[in-house]
């Protein structure tokens, strides 16, 4: 997939470019399909917590659909960030205090509790030093509640990949 191309968040384009997760051992490695035909990504860290790339800056992707979590990760590898991934707050907060992270990019919206400010918060509380965060969300409501909470950036689903390498070069480095 092109870097220009935008995320588009629809069924159509799910299937169009985001075939399927393939799990061995202990690694789960990302395989989208595009316009070129496959594309593998590089190993997510998750719950197993293997090993990172040594020196690459660290970016906690907290996002529920595994569709826009792999464009995600697979972008982000692909200039150099290593990737922990949590599906929901809960997993957030179990990752978070594990690694030395660059920052975080939160959906607001997500299912179950903590979310949100309380989750920003709480992200920050277990670091123990100024984390940036950077919010992703559909929800045009979510952007005056993140300022409230002292996030860092907002990026608006959909987003161009392009604009989010800029967000994370941004934020994290």
């Amino acid at each position: 997939m092109r870097q220009a191309e935008r995320l588009d968040l629809t069924r159509t384009s799910r299937k169009q470019y985001f075939s399927y997760m393939e799990v061995s051992g202990r690694d789960c490695v990302a395989t989208a399909t595009g316009p070129e035909g496959p594309v593998r990504g590089a190993p997510v860290a998750g719950k197993d917590h293997r090993p990172l790339p040594e020196g690459a800056p660290i970016v906690l992707v907290i996002e529920d659909d595994p569709d826009v979590a792999l464009a995600i990760v697979q972008c982000l590898a692909a200039h150099g960030y290593a990737t922990l991934r949590g599906a929901n707050g809960t997993e957030a907060l179990e990752l978070a205090p594990l690694h030395p992270l660059a920052m975080v990019l939160l959906d607001w919206r997500l299912p179950g509790t903590p979310k949100g400010a309380e989750l920003v918060q709480r992200l920050r509380a277990e670091c123990r030093y100024r984390l940036p965060v950077v919010v992703i969300s559909a929800d045009p409501a979510a952007l005056s509640e993140a300022r409230d909470a002292g996030v860092e950036d907002y990026l608006p689903k959909p987003f161009r990949l392009d604009d989010l390498v800029h967000v994370v070069d941004e934020h994290s480095r």
